[in-house]
């Protein structure tokens, strides 16, 4: 290594850097080191962003079922309201929503283990839901790290409906 000044110190840093982030998908600290200086983007900032908003209650999710691609799973909803899109929903496909007891159940797909940047469902949680159509099938939607979903609360859903000039 004439006239290089390399450090073996320097060169395994990189090494150890490279390998890191070239498998940092596969290690939970992928989302983590993402984080540093993140701001989440507000309720209204997602729900201007999102082609359909939903405030539903989680019925089930299907954690045990996960898409070899990305390891996400879909969850079950039955959808309180739909102040943003609900023309959207016209478009799914009949077979893929399941009416019990009255009630539409519309599954989502796209959720996830928040140390991979997701949207994390608790079955019977109420939730503001930020959706997209993909393949006439809803989609969690992430403009934002685990921003498909927020916790529903007042101040949520007033957010929502102030974005949508409906207050």
């Amino acid at each position: 290594m004439a006239g290089h000044n390399y450090s073996l110190i320097g060169v395994s840093t990189l090494l150890v850097t490279f390998v890191l982030l070239s498998s940092a998908p596969h290690f939970c600290v992928s989302c983590i080191l993402l984080l540093n200086g993140w701001a989440p983007l507000s309720v209204g900032e997602r729900t201007d962003l999102a082609d359909i908003v939903a405030v539903g209650r989680a019925l089930r999710s299907f954690k045990d079922q996960r898409t070899p691609d990305s390891n996400t799973y879909t969850a079950q909803f039955v959808f309180l309201s739909v102040p943003k899109g609900s023309r959207h929903l016209q478009q799914i496909p009949y077979d893929t929503i399941a009416m019990e007891t009255g009630l539409t159940r519309y599954n989502v797909t796209n959720f996830g283990d928040r140390n991979a940047c997701y949207a994390d469902v608790t079955d019977g949680e109420e939730y503001v839901i930020f959706m997209t159509m993909f393949e006439r099938h809803l989609s969690a939607k992430y403009d934002d790290l685990f921003g498909a979903l927020q916790e529903r609360t007042r101040e949520a859903e007033e957010e929502v409906y102030e974005a949508l000039g409906m207050t």
